[in-house]
């Protein structure tokens, strides 16, 4: 395969002539990522084993397209693969997919009905890894799909379903993100994030943002599928700048904490919460 690549590269290379052209390689996905493959082939040592070899491969073309004069861009396609085995469930923004199954070929669907081939979804994030390649070969700026618009706008599926499923389930459905039923100053979306009850007064975190100590919190790690919640800091309630990350950190079972800048004379602290692009 790669002799093949490097082939086709030559030929176009020498029949552009005086206009040679920009080119995109992209690497090999690994089928063994795709339900039909690994139903059969489901050996785990095999499928690491033959993992390791597909991406010594990938690397192999990235190594070769470095050797030419202009090299070409990469587009990594392995890239999809990987995240279906590493990925579970595999996920867009909260909303989980199933790999394959369905005769329906319903939009959350990672492989088609064959069980082989890509869906819309996988399609997307394959296209998005061309345009990025595009972009740096031409120096465009074509912007790639976010996934917010792989969910609303490919697949027809609300981007912000997690959260109206939890806050359904609350017993709020009309309640919006921003909104704070039970008057605890958590906004709806932060108690989504944090784990906690949007119905009943919550006090999520411990310890105090003060010199010598620290205030923690415990996020959801399901939730941070949907959004993100960035700890910020301020000295007159007016101006917030994100806490950096030495004064940030995080354990293993994902508890964060943040302490104020040494030598600060006041200084306050507080998550700013919103979906994922």
């Amino acid at each position: 395969i790669r002799n093949r690549i490097k082939a086709i590269h030559s030929w176009v290379r020498l029949n552009r002539g005086a206009h040679p052209p920009k080119v995109v390689v992209c690497t090999v996905p690994d089928i063994g990522a795709a339900p039909q493959i690994s139903g059969t082939y489901n050996v785990p040592e095999k499928q690491a084993s033959t993992r390791a070899k597909i991406a010594a491969f990938n690397q192999s073309i990235i190594g070769w397209a470095a050797t030419e004069n202009p090299p070409p861009t990469i587009a990594r396609l392995d890239l999809l693969t990987d995240r279906v085995f590493d990925q579970v469930p595999f996920q867009v923004n909260g909303t989980v997919f199933t790999l394959s199954g369905n005769r329906e070929n319903p939009p959350t669907q990672v492989f088609c009905k064959d069980g082989f081939h890509p869906s819309t979804v996988a399609q997307a994030y394959i296209a998005n890894e061309i345009i990025g390649a595009l972009n740096t070969a031409m120096g465009t700026a074509i912007p790639p799909f976010s996934d917010r618009e792989i969910l609303r706008n490919l697949l027809g599926l609300n981007p912000d379903q997690p959260y109206l499923t939890w806050i359904s389930s609350a017993g709020f459905p009309t309640s919006g993100m921003e909104e704070d039923p039970d008057g605890d100053g958590l906004p709806n979306l932060v108690e989504y994030l944090l784990g906690t009850r949007p119905g009943e007064f919550d006090q999520p975190f411990t310890g105090r943002f003060s010199p010598g100590n620290d205030l923690s919190w415990a996020p959801d790690a399901i939730a941070l599928r949907f959004g993100t919640l960035t700890a910020e800091e301020s000295t007159d309630l007016v101006n917030w700048t994100t806490v950096p990350a030495d004064r940030t950190a995080t354990t293993m079972d994902g508890r964060v904490s943040v302490t104020p800048a040494t030598g600060a004379r006041k200084s306050f602290v507080r998550l700013n919460a919103s979906p994922k692009p």
